[in-house]
């Protein structure tokens, strides 16, 4: 006896087993042979008749009668159907099988003869056409499988195509391997649930230029190595939906997919793969590549994986690789072979692979790649070849980006002046923008100031050490500074008050820079008022340990300002850092390390005034309190504001569940907490147990 769920969540006892559920679609487990000749109306299937266990004797056909109302007759189940070709009377064809699960089909060969077929090498499963020409192929029932790998001669009369079907697909390897003449396929209306293996599926299928996959269920691949290989001329692929979950192995996977010039792999999984050896291996015409969701920690090779991807600029996320598994030289060389990463993408790449522990004496190639000099790329790449013995190839250093800004003068003869703080030593060249320049070796140096004969618009560029800027709120030149450009590779060393009172300056972008020797940002916004554009995306701020007053005053920047990417982990005070920053919706300070931190008073004070009942503050939840030492140091943090109730109840539950300083007097503005729940008890016990003074909103 065997028992089968169906969908009213009666059980049922079966007078023999039913076959595999998953095999063919979700319905197989009504479809049983029976000895006793009872026919159903719904379909071609003899069913047994079955036992409601408790109830008596109920007939079967009855009981999927309901089944099939809603999920359709044995009818709908859609046929495996291509197309072939034969070119000459009396010409045969043959389906080519492996030994793989059980076939019990009937194929319709398009010329009004059918076959029925029981074995992966039935004599059924070849028919000669008695003339030439296209003939349309149907296949219903159970066929788990076709292997056209097998016989090349046999996989040139394939054309097309047009619906892999429910027929109980279990594996797919090698399916259309050398079907060079398929130009189009079409997964259609499927089931392929069941499939393991798609290793080589349409391997040298090279002269198919649609191929749709976007039906594919690969919930159960574990292996895709060559899927796509010598597919040549296929320009998209629609993969985004793959589950890639269980996949093991990438070896080739898109291999000389030459016309491809996006693919969309944002979305796999690759926390399984071992082997991502070619994966993209010549897939000339893809000119970026987003892999930031790649989990490489179980991959033991990745040699190859770009190599010869001559026309790739950018592979988002590589930087981000976890190395530590490649177990072999040859799993690593011919990285990335003839591509060029940005430099700031090579340079993070550099930093983050010499922090781990890799194999030793690795030969990766970095195709023209170029590092910056002198910094912390330099050095991690230094110490890869010293210490770990690596030998890399790449494009050597790249030239050193500007700083770029933008000044504006009103009258003929006005002079603009540079305000440098007497920090860091100067060796730089100013390009004014008006085909005149200067060289600079002092924080004070005469020419630092330079004349312009007409009013306009000036693009400054300076190139060398500059250490620092210093407009400091002094003087009538910083309200002719209107915008930055790129903050460049100068040898920043200090932001301290930088563009403080720049009260004309609306935009901000940090672009190609190395501000990693940066410890203040301290002011350096402060009063930027007509500031509303802001990117520093780029920033690298490992060193910086100040950030208070950072964009105080910078009452006219609207929306969302992301400071997500920012490093704080060093950061010690962020008093009043956005304070007064009325029009701001959003703040996103969701990855920040606020371990450090002594000082958060005034943080969002009054911050988002006037966008109250829409702004938000996320990741502030999550921020660790506990290094703040005195009462006031977290005083008035959001006073004259609000966050979302979801968000102040997490707040109050993740901060009571630390060990905050005693005593402390803060200010939330109006934000409400949850009545009754675990909010409201977190926030009880940190007035009554921590004896903190809380203001809000109360309930809500």
């Amino acid at each position: 006896m065997a028992f089968v769920a169906i969908p009213n969540n009666d059980q049922y006892e079966y007078d023999n087993a039913p076959p595999d559920p998953g095999v063919g679609h979700p319905m197989r487990a009504l479809w049983l042979k029976s000895s006793n000749g009872i026919r159903t109306e719904h379909g071609h299937s003899n069913y047994v008749r079955t036992r409601k266990i408790g109830s008596g004797d109920v007939d079967h056909g009855e009981l999927s009668k309901s089944y099939w109302d809603a999920r359709g007759t044995e009818d709908d189940i859609q046929p495996f159907a291509m197309t072939v070709r034969t070119t000459a009377a009396n010409e045969a064809f043959t389906i080519p099988c492996q030994n793989v699960g059980t076939f019990n089909a009937t194929v319709d060969w398009g010329d009004g003869s059918s076959s029925t077929v029981t074995t992966y090498n039935d004599s059924n499963l070849a028919h000669t056409y008695a003339s030439a020409g296209d003939h349309a192929i149907s296949i219903s029932g159970t066929f788990p499988n076709i292997k056209f790998g097998n016989n090349q001669a046999v996989a040139d009369k394939v054309i097309a195509v047009t619906n892999l079907g429910q027929v109980g697909w279990q594996t797919l390897e090698r399916a259309f391997k050398y079907c060079d003449n398929m130009t189009s396929f079409t997964s259609g209306v499927t089931d392929t649930s069941s499939v393991t293996n798609v290793f080589e599926m349409f391997y040298a299928c090279s002269d198919m230029t649609s191929c749709d996959v976007s039906n594919f269920d690969t919930s159960s691949v574990t292996t895709m190595g060559g899927m796509f290989r010598y597919c040549y001329d296929v320009t998209s692929l629609d993969i985004s939906s793959f589950d890639t979950s269980s996949v093991t192995n990438m070896n080739g996977t898109f291999w000389s997919c030459r016309s491809l010039t996006s693919l969309d792999v944002s979305n796999f999984d690759t926390s399984s793969v071992t082997n991502m050896y070619y994966m993209f291996l010549s897939c000339s015409s893809l000119t970026s590549l987003d892999i930031s969701n790649f989990d490489t920690s179980s991959v033991t090779t990745m040699g190859g994986m770009f190599y010869r991807c001559s026309s790739l600029t950018d592979v988002v996320g590589v930087e981000n690789f976890d190395i530590e598994g490649i177990n072999t030289v040859s799993g690593f060389q011919f990285f990335m072979t003839l591509v060029t990463l940005p430099t700031a993408r090579y340079d993070a790449l550099l930093v983050n692979w010499d922090a781990q522990d890799p194999l030793d004496n690795l030969v990766p190639t970095f195709g023209n790649s170029k590092y910056t000099a002198g910094g912390t790329a330099a050095a991690a790449r230094a110490n890869l070849i010293s210490t770990d013995g690596w030998s890399i190839s790449d494009g050597g250093t790249a030239p050193l980006v500007p700083f770029a800004m933008t000044a504006r003068t009103t009258a003929a003869s006005e002079t603009f002046e540079l305000r440098c703080l007497n920090a860091g030593t100067f060796n730089a060249t100013i390009d004014w923008g008006d085909g005149s320049s200067s060289t600079v070796t002092t924080y004070n140096d005469s020419n630092l100031a330079h004349t312009y004969a007409s009013a306009g618009d000036h693009s400054i560029s300076i190139s060398g050490t500059f250490p620092n800027i210093f407009f400091n709120n002094t003087g009538v030149h910083r309200s002719k500074v209107i915008a930055v450009t790129n903050l460049g590779q100068v040898g920043w060393q200090s932001f301290d008050r930088a563009f403080y009172g720049c009260d004309n300056m609306t935009s901000f972008t940090s672009g190609v820079t190395d501000t990693s020797a940066v410890a203040h940002l301290k002011q350096m916004f402060y009063n930027c008022s007509n500031l509303t554009s802001v990117d520093l995306s780029t920033l690298n701020t490992s060193s910086t340990t100040h950030m208070n007053h950072m964009f105080y005053g910078c009452g006219n920047l609207a929306g969302t300002l992301n400071l997500s990417s920012l490093d704080t982990s060093s950061v010690t005070t962020m008093r009043s850092l956005f304070g007064n920053c009325f029009k701001l919706t959003t703040v996103n300070v969701s990855n920040w390390d606020t371990s450090s931190v002594t000082d958060m008073q005034y943080m969002f004070y009054k911050t988002g005034r006037d966008t109250t009942g829409t702004f938000d503050v996320v990741g502030i939840e999550n921020f660790n309190i506990e290094g703040l030492s005195n009462y006031p140091s977290i005083g008035s943090i959001m006073q004259y504001t609000l966050i979302p109730t979801a968000r102040y109840d997490a707040l109050l539950i993740n901060w009571d569940a630390q060990d905050p300083f005693d005593g402390m007097h803060t200010h939330f503005g109006s934000s409400q907490y949850t009545a009754g729940g675990a909010a409201a008890a977190a926030r009880a016990n940190l007035i009554s147990t921590d004896g903190w003074t809380i203001t809000d909103g109360g309930t809500a």
